[in-house]
């Protein structure tokens, strides 16, 4: 929770995607809901231990809301999100249930892979198959099948 204790929102699905879990049927569920942002303030970095929105210049009190400022607006996420602190400032419109396919391949989805079966051909056309965490640097790959083939690695090209 980078903006504290709050409901947070977002305008893109996919960004909301990344926080869902699929029930036992696989299905996760969004809500669409309208949401009172009223004053916001506009947040750049990290504010992980706040209750409410900062308070106004003019001391009158909290402002409304919080708006994560995106990365290339100088702040500290990839996608936009908003923070309420109220939960009178949602009102939920739909819920929307959907799954993922077996085949998808999105950021949440390819996180859930831990190894990777990396098929290599040599240029004589006989296959050697490489199990690998998702987190191993491919260097690691081709020094693997360079000791296999018993071939220096400035002698092999490794087209991807």
């Amino acid at each position: 929770k980078l903006f504290g204790c709050g409901t947070y929102l977002a305008s893109l699905s996919s960004k909301s995607d990344i926080y869902t879990k699929p029930n036992e049927q696989g299905e996760r569920c969004l809500l669409v809901v309208r949401a009172c942002l009223g004053e916001p303030h506009m947040q750049n970095t990290p504010c992980r231990d706040i209750l409410k929105p900062p308070e106004r210049k003019d001391k009158r009190g909290p402002l409304s809301s919080v708006v994560a400022l995106t990365v290339t607006q100088g702040g500290c996420v990839e996608h936009p999100e908003y923070t309420v602190y109220n939960q009178a400032q949602t009102l939920p419109q739909f819920a929307i249930y959907y799954k993922h396919t077996e085949e998808c391949r999105c950021t949440h989805c390819w996180r859930e892979v831990e190894y990777l079966n990396i098929r290599t051909v040599t240029q004589h056309g006989s296959e050697i198959i490489f199990k690998l965490k998702i987190t191993t640097p491919f260097q690691k790959l081709m020094h693997a099948y360079c000791s296999r083939q018993g071939v220096s690695m400035s002698a092999v090209r490794f087209i991807f």
